[in-house]
């Protein structure tokens, strides 16, 4: 956890560390969005940083406090999206552009721009280019998030 931990800004780690109470409310946002956006070079430590930051709002965000819900939340998204995105990497699928994605490596722009992106309309053109088992895929495991429920195929 040690290497995943020190890609998170050293102040941020230092307070962490050194902190037995509560995350402050003015650092939550900055500290999921830190975590979201680390830049890490395999699938296991970006894994490990969501885990980690998903951890910290657990253990250092009291129960009450109403971002509590919210950051979990986006934890919760991304780690499903993480899932995802190795699944179609074991595929062997160019789902974001023209490089194809090995399941050997992991490219950590590919990631970001996998966990940000509108899946409907990734879905929408797998099934154009009659790559079903992909959109299926997509579709099975995300259809629940908020853009995917109530959008026609149209």
């Amino acid at each position: 956890v040690v290497s995943t931990q020190s890609r998170l800004s050293p102040l941020l780690l230092s307070t962490l560390q050194t902190s037995d109470g509560p995350l402050e409310a003015s650092a939550i946002p900055f500290f999921v969005q830190s975590c979201l956006r680390a830049v890490t070079g395999t699938f296991q430590a970006t894994k490990e940083m969501l885990e980690f930051g998903r951890n910290t709002i657990v253990n250092k965000v009291p129960e009450e406090h109403p971002e509590r819900p919210s950051a979990l939340n986006e934890f919760k998204m991304a780690l499903q999206r993480l899932t995802t995105f190795q699944l179609l990497q074991s595929f062997s699928l160019s789902l974001l552009s023209d490089t194809a994605l090995s399941p050997e490596s992991f490219n950590p722009s590919a990631w970001h721009m996998f966990r940000t992106s509108d899946l409907f309309s990734h879905i929408k053109q797998l099934v154009a280019s009659n790559e079903l088992r992909s959109a299926v895929l997509i579709y099975s495991r995300h259809r629940h998030e908020k853009p995917l429920r109530g959008k026609s195929m149209d």
